[in-house]
């Protein structure tokens, strides 16, 4: 008996199995069913009946919804397999990325129709990943905008166009929508979206994302969708604090953070280090709920928590852990005038301005979590020098 390993997509089988104390999730009932056959399966029905929930054993089996994303009638509801029926279930297309992922060599897995993307966010430690994602890349042509600034700033810029079309990675301070708050900020999705609509001429690459007849909203998502996406967060008073000694101190002001503090207020000391909604600017272009939505669909990190972004990444890159977790550690700071005693006093008082910006960090780190205990059950893919080639 061939059973497919997705057999169980529906994410009410997995509530079933929670609900009758069986932790088994799609993949591990599919393996269980295709290794024992008929017999395994009747048994399961058995234990179905046995613990009151027959019908709820027959969605898990063979009542199975399946989600057609190449649909033109898709939008963000039903992209996400249609959230007012509860049959959205990120966990379920993470681990399909990551099946596939182990399985396919590099050229297919990062190609011109599932570019890797890099949503850089400010002060979250995301220059020591993306020199590690630059050096997993190899001879793959990607684009840097504005690394190191020696480079263009404008990927859109006459004369680039065609390079960023045809590029298979971007990496850099790009949002994936518009963003309000910064005037001029490049919004990647769109970009890549309005190349291969031809917006600024025949595109030199076409990139097979069968978004004719979809709105620009809609095909963002499916963009989205067909790419291996990444992005890093940080606690939002730690980024407030390294953007203050970034940005900040020994050139707009010789005072330590604490003694901004105190000689002009916290509102004066949020202003000038960066501290706002920049989550869901960045990453949902003004919308909580659409940020989670990102977190959700990219490989999501903590910068608390760096070597596990590293250790899930390299599932889908093949990362050298060992010299990617020296990098990080490069990049520490030590903060003058600032202790843990500071921070615990400090930290209430600006998370009260935009409590918004601690929800959805908290909520990239319970999804960063799942991703990376998800990514152990999963064999490493070894570093390879043919990247590119």
């Amino acid at each position: 008996m061939k059973i497919a390993l997705d057999a169980t997509n529906n994410p009410r089988s997995n509530k079933y199995f929670e609900n009758s104390g069986h932790l088994l999730r799609r993949r591990a009932f599919a393996t269980h069913l295709a290794a024992g056959g008929m017999r395994n399966l009747c048994g399961l029905l058995c234990l179905g009946i046995l613990n009151g929930s027959p019908a709820a054993l027959g969605q898990a089996v063979g009542a199975r919804r399946r989600v057609d994303v190449s649909s033109a009638g898709n939008n963000l509801k039903s992209w996400h397999a249609d959230d007012s029926l509860g049959l959205w279930n990120w966990r379920d297309r993470f681990e399909r990325l990551l099946a596939e992922a182990v399985t396919v060599p590099l050229p297919a897995r990062i190609s011109l129709e599932r570019p890797l993307l890099f949503f850089h966010l400010p002060k979250t430690a995301g220059s020591s990943l993306r020199e590690v994602l630059s050096s997993a890349l190899g001879r793959l042509p990607s684009l840097f905008p504005c690394k190191n600034c020696a480079c263009v700033c404008d990927p859109l810029a006459e004369g680039v166009r065609n390079r960023t079309s045809c590029d298979v990675a971007i990496l850099g301070h790009l949002t994936p929508f518009e963003v309000t708050s910064v005037p001029g900020q490049q919004m990647m999705l769109a970009m890549f979206l309005r190349l291969d609509r031809g917006m600024y001429g025949a595109p030199r690459c076409h990139r097979q994302w069968d978004h004719d007849g979809l709105t620009e909203q809609h095909a963002l998502w499916r963009v989205l969708d067909r790419s291996l996406c990444i992005t890093v967060l940080r606690h939002p008073v730690q980024r407030a604090i390294s953007h203050y000694y970034e940005f900040v101190y020994g050139t707009k002001s010789n005072l330590t953070f604490s003694m901004f503090f105190k000689e002009f207020g916290m509102k004066a000391l949020a202003t000038i280090s960066g501290f706002g909604p920049l989550y869901a600017e960045w990453l949902g272009g003004g919308s909580a709920d659409r940020a989670k939505k990102v977190m959700e669909t990219c490989v999501t990190g903590i910068q608390e928590r760096f070597p596990e972004l590293l250790t899930t990444s390299s599932r889908f890159l093949p990362i050298d852990l060992t010299s990617a977790l020296a990098a990080g550690h490069e990049h520490a700071h030590g903060w003058i005038g600032v202790n843990a005693s500071f921070e615990r006093v400090i930290t209430p008082h600006l998370l009260h301005l935009f409590p918004g910006e601690y929800e959805l960090w908290a909520h990239a780190s319970a999804v960063a979590t799942e991703q990376y205990q998800m990514a152990l059950r999963y064999t490493r893919l070894r570093p390879t020098t043919t990247v590119g080639s």
